[in-house]
């Protein structure tokens, strides 16, 4: 499907953010995309993605049920080396939930997707760090310049006279 989406934004010469990324499967496309010049492609992933498996949503563990699902170690370490190599642009701000522990396991199937709350979010980034992962400074970057480069806002730097909102 993004190949699909890649070619049409090429073909009308449109801009498309292939949003919420999770499987390394995706990332050959969004590399030869970028490398075409052609497309005015960009990408993001969720923090989530970037910390979390598979794993992590078994023994019915609800605050890790997401959309797109969480997928393999793999697939996380992936995406974390596009974040680090500039391939994915931008770390995709989740909405703000309440907790979703508290679920018998007959539920699991019916509860809606969610993302973590901010403070979360800041947990998951420091996490990546101190994993080694990522720089801290990489993180922050993907989750507020660049997004606001890709949308030409001036938001999104920390310098003298710089608009906040």
């Amino acid at each position: 499907m993004a190949e699909r989406d890649l070619m049409l934004a090429e073909l009308t010469g449109g801009r498309i953010l292939l949003d919420m990324l999770s499987a390394a499967l995706t990332l050959p496309t969004v590399k030869r995309a970028k490398s075409r010049g052609g497309v005015k492609a960009a990408a993001s992933v969720n923090v989530h993605h970037l910390v979390l498996n598979e794993h992590d949503v078994a023994g019915y563990r609800t605050f890790a049920k997401l959309s797109p699902p969480l997928r393999s170690e793999d697939d996380r370490v992936a995406l974390v080396q596009a974040v680090k190599d500039g391939l994915i642009d931008c770390d995709r701000f989740p909405a703000t939930i309440r907790a979703k522990r508290k679920i018998s396991a007959c539920r699991l199937r019916k509860r809606r997707s969610a993302r973590w709350a901010w403070k979360r979010c800041w947990q998951a980034r420091l996490r990546c760090t101190t994993r080694g992962d990522a720089p801290l400074n990489t993180l922050i970057r993907a989750m507020t310049a660049k997004p606001a480069e890709l949308l030409n806002l001036p938001q999104g730097r920390l310098v003298k006279g710089a608009r906040l909102m």
